[in-house]
Protein backbone atom coordinates (compact mmCIF):
# COMPACT_ATOMS: atom_id res chain seq x y z
CA UNK A 1 0.00 0.00 0.00
CA UNK A 2 1.49 3.32 -1.09
CA UNK A 3 1.38 6.51 1.02
CA UNK A 4 -1.44 8.00 -1.08
CA UNK A 5 -3.57 4.89 -0.40
CA UNK A 6 -3.13 5.36 3.35
CA UNK A 7 -4.09 9.03 3.26
CA UNK A 8 -7.14 8.11 1.16
CA UNK A 9 -8.20 5.80 4.03
CA UNK A 10 -7.69 8.54 6.62
CA UNK A 11 -5.83 11.85 6.88
CA UNK A 12 -4.74 13.77 9.95
CA UNK A 13 -2.91 16.95 10.86
CA UNK A 14 -0.37 17.74 13.60
CA UNK A 15 0.37 14.04 14.21
CA UNK A 16 2.13 11.41 12.14
CA UNK A 17 -0.78 9.03 12.78
CA UNK A 18 -3.94 8.75 14.86
CA UNK A 19 -6.05 5.79 15.96
CA UNK A 20 -9.84 5.59 15.67
CA UNK A 21 -10.23 7.48 18.97
CA UNK A 22 -8.02 10.36 17.80
CA UNK A 23 -4.99 9.44 19.91
CA UNK A 24 -1.47 9.67 18.52
CA UNK A 25 0.11 6.37 17.55
CA UNK A 26 3.21 5.39 15.60
CA UNK A 27 2.60 5.51 11.84
CA UNK A 28 3.33 1.79 11.49
CA UNK A 29 1.00 0.84 14.38
CA UNK A 30 -1.81 -1.58 13.58
CA UNK A 31 -4.06 0.83 15.50
CA UNK A 32 -3.40 3.72 13.07
CA UNK A 33 -6.44 4.76 11.07
CA UNK A 34 -5.26 8.13 9.70
CA UNK A 35 -1.89 9.52 8.66
CA UNK A 36 -0.34 12.84 7.67
CA UNK A 37 1.66 12.89 4.41
CA UNK A 38 4.92 12.19 6.21
CA UNK A 39 3.42 9.57 8.53
CA UNK A 40 2.12 7.73 5.46
CA UNK A 41 5.64 7.70 4.01
CA UNK A 42 7.03 6.31 7.29
CA UNK A 43 4.32 3.60 7.34
CA UNK A 44 5.14 2.68 3.75
CA UNK A 45 8.84 2.45 4.61
CA UNK A 46 8.18 0.09 7.54
CA UNK A 47 5.58 -2.07 5.79
CA UNK A 48 7.58 -2.50 2.58
CA UNK A 49 10.97 -2.90 4.26
CA UNK A 50 12.32 0.16 2.44
CA UNK A 51 15.66 1.32 3.80
CA UNK A 52 15.61 4.91 2.51
CA UNK A 53 12.78 7.34 1.83
CA UNK A 54 14.85 10.44 1.05
CA UNK A 55 14.19 10.34 -2.73
CA UNK A 56 10.42 10.19 -2.14
CA UNK A 57 10.50 12.86 0.59
CA UNK A 58 12.72 15.14 -1.52
CA UNK A 59 10.44 14.81 -4.56
CA UNK A 60 7.43 15.47 -2.34
CA UNK A 61 8.98 18.66 -0.95
CA UNK A 62 10.07 19.86 -4.41
CA UNK A 63 6.50 19.51 -5.69
CA UNK A 64 5.07 21.30 -2.64
CA UNK A 65 7.65 24.07 -2.90
CA UNK A 66 6.86 24.70 -6.59
CA UNK A 67 3.14 24.93 -5.85
CA UNK A 68 3.30 27.14 -2.77
CA UNK A 69 6.58 28.96 -3.49
CA UNK A 70 7.55 28.72 0.16
CA UNK A 71 10.61 27.82 2.16
CA UNK A 72 9.61 26.99 5.71
CA UNK A 73 11.87 25.74 8.46
CA UNK A 74 15.23 24.20 7.90
CA UNK A 75 14.60 20.46 7.82
CA UNK A 76 12.95 18.62 4.95
CA UNK A 77 10.54 16.74 7.21
CA UNK A 78 9.57 19.94 9.06
CA UNK A 79 8.66 21.54 5.74
CA UNK A 80 6.50 18.62 4.64
CA UNK A 81 4.76 18.58 8.02
CA UNK A 82 4.07 22.32 7.89
CA UNK A 83 2.48 21.94 4.45
CA UNK A 84 0.35 19.01 5.63
CA UNK A 85 -0.76 20.78 8.81
CA UNK A 86 -1.39 24.32 7.55
CA UNK A 87 -1.51 24.71 3.77
CA UNK A 88 -3.39 21.85 2.18
CA UNK A 89 -6.40 19.55 2.04
CA UNK A 90 -6.76 15.77 2.06
CA UNK A 91 -7.56 15.81 -1.65
CA UNK A 92 -4.37 17.72 -2.46
CA UNK A 93 -2.24 15.48 -0.22
CA UNK A 94 -3.51 12.40 -2.06
CA UNK A 95 -2.97 14.03 -5.47
CA UNK A 96 0.56 15.21 -4.69
CA UNK A 97 1.54 11.89 -3.11
CA UNK A 98 0.30 9.99 -6.18
CA UNK A 99 2.23 12.26 -8.54
CA UNK A 100 5.42 11.89 -6.51
CA UNK A 101 4.99 8.13 -6.10
CA UNK A 102 4.61 7.73 -9.86
CA UNK A 103 7.68 9.90 -10.52
CA UNK A 104 9.91 8.18 -7.96
CA UNK A 105 8.51 4.64 -7.78
CA UNK A 106 6.87 4.25 -11.19
CA UNK A 107 3.25 3.54 -11.96
CA UNK A 108 1.54 1.15 -9.54
CA UNK A 109 1.20 -2.43 -10.73
CA UNK A 110 -2.32 -3.60 -11.54
CA UNK A 111 -3.38 -6.49 -9.34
Amino acid sequence: MRPSDLVAKGWCKKSFALNCKGYQVQPESLEATSWCALGAVWYWKASEGISETLPLRTALWNKIKRKHRLLIGTLLDDQISYWNDHLTTKKEVIQVLKEVENEVLGEPLEV
